[in-house]
């Protein structure tokens, strides 16, 4: 049996608003823009907190917000 492939049928991002590197914070909202002209399916958060601040956890912005996006939009299919 071939192995699962999963396929993402959306993507997701987010930038911190305070991260130190601001070249991120454009980048991130020229990205989301791009990605809006040209109607592909996406999530874009600015999160109010400095890079990588409250990612991690039970409460943290991967378990309450990524892998919920992730369990709404992949798809397995066996090959």
């Amino acid at each position: 049996m071939a192995p699962i492939a999963p396929r993402a049928y959306a993507l997701r991002f987010d930038w911190a608003r305070n991260d130190p590197n601001q070249d991120h914070v454009y980048a991130n909202q020229a990205l989301t823009h791009k990605l809006n002209e040209f109607g592909i399916a996406h999530e874009a958060e600015k999160y109010n907190r400095g890079w990588g601040g409250g990612n991690w956890g039970a409460d943290g912005r991967v378990a309450t917000e990524v892998l919920p996006f992730f369990a709404r939009t992949l798809l397995f299919e066996n090959k």
